[in-house]
């Protein structure tokens, strides 16, 4: 178990320098897609909750939480926005991640078209136990296993980390008669900050996202969702693309406005396909719930046993506008 241990936090670190944490449900957490995403919504307040567990069939699997919100903060037909958003990450019960972050987006009107900008800035804090792990060093050869108290010969090596974090992005968006489009374009890491549990300047790498969406009703009660996006991040690579299908509800007794199924594939870009997925929702008034679930179809499906990722998301919004009654004044006859 001890060995395996080492072998997950190998992979951990890898996988610190080679991507940030993603979404199935990526469209679902725009605070984490993109800061021009920062107010991109229909009403007053909105809540953003998403939890993903990644990798059950391992002993100790990844577990992905963000908490966030974003409110429209001046009155007008093209507000400045304002958000805040919190991430925790937990890789193999090891490595822990915390993120912290504000933003901010104006839209600036293009034609009959919007184009958001966003800034987005905060601070990220990583660590993980020493006392948890064990080294080449401390395997004990009279015992034929790893001895933590034997000593690990690694004197410079932190168990934390702190740093200051800025991400900036674009969103476009157009809407005519039934169709809603929207293609975004963000940068993430802008001031290359220096991350290493080890003596050194190792910085991390910028990390760009380009991202694609679109609600289209092809019926008065049916509608696609097509969602696109693509993250690089140094020599990593991740493509997920794929569609949900809405159907509308009639009146109903729990106020549900439509409910939504889809599914989505996940490649890492020239390597094998990494994943595919299964989505299923549906949206209230106010609220908006969808559930997904990942199989696994990498290079790890023997240890996983195609088993991936479980996730669920939740938008709450407040104040959505409604219809209002209109009184046409006429002259008695």
């Amino acid at each position: 178990m001890k060995f395996f241990t080492i072998i997950l936090f190998v992979l951990i670190c890898f996988r610190c320098e080679a991507q940030d944490i993603h979404f199935t449900q990526f469209y679902a957490s725009p605070l984490t897609l993109n800061p021009a995403s920062t107010g991109h919504f229909d009403g007053d307040l909105r809540i953003m909750n998403n939890i993903r567990n990644q990798w059950k069939a391992i002993p100790v699997p990844y577990n992905t939480i963000t908490l966030g919100a974003d409110k429209h903060i001046t009155q007008s037909e093209q507000p400045l926005s304002m958000g805040i958003i919190a991430i925790h990450d937990q890789s193999a019960g090891i490595l822990a991640v915390n993120k912290f972050y504000l933003s901010a987006s104006l839209p600036v009107k293009v034609g009959p078209t919007n184009l958001n900008i966003g800034l987005q800035g905060g601070f990220v804090v990583k660590s993980y136990p020493l006392n948890q792990l064990t080294f080449p060093q401390q395997f004990d050869m009279s015992i034929g296993y790893f001895n933590a108290g034997l000593n690990n010969s690694e004197a410079n090596l932190d168990q934390s980390l702190f740093y200051p974090d800025v991400n900036a992005g674009v969103l476009w968006t157009w809407k005519k008669e039934n169709t809603e489009v929207e293609v975004g374009y963000a940068v993430f890491h802008l001031t290359q900050p220096r991350e290493t549990f080890l003596p050194g300047n190792n910085k991390l790498p910028i990390r760009n996202v380009a991202h694609a969406g679109a609600k289209i009703f092809v019926h008065p009660k049916i509608f696609i969702s097509p969602n696109f996006i693509i993250m690089q991040h140094q020599k990593a690579n991740t493509l997920m693309a794929g569609s949900n299908v809405g159907f509308m509800l009639p009146g109903n007794h729990l106020n549900a406005n439509y409910i939504f199924a889809g599914g989505f594939f996940r490649d890492g870009v020239k390597r094998n396909y990494d994943a595919l997925a299964f989505i299923a929702g549906i949206k209230f008034v106010n609220l908006e719930i969808g559930v997904s679930y990942d199989i696994n179809m990498s290079a790890l499906e023997t240890a996983t046993h195609n088993r991936g990722a479980f996730e669920i998301s939740l938008i709450y919004i407040t104040g959505i506008p409604t219809l209002k009654n209109k009184t046409i004044p006429c002259e008695r006859l």
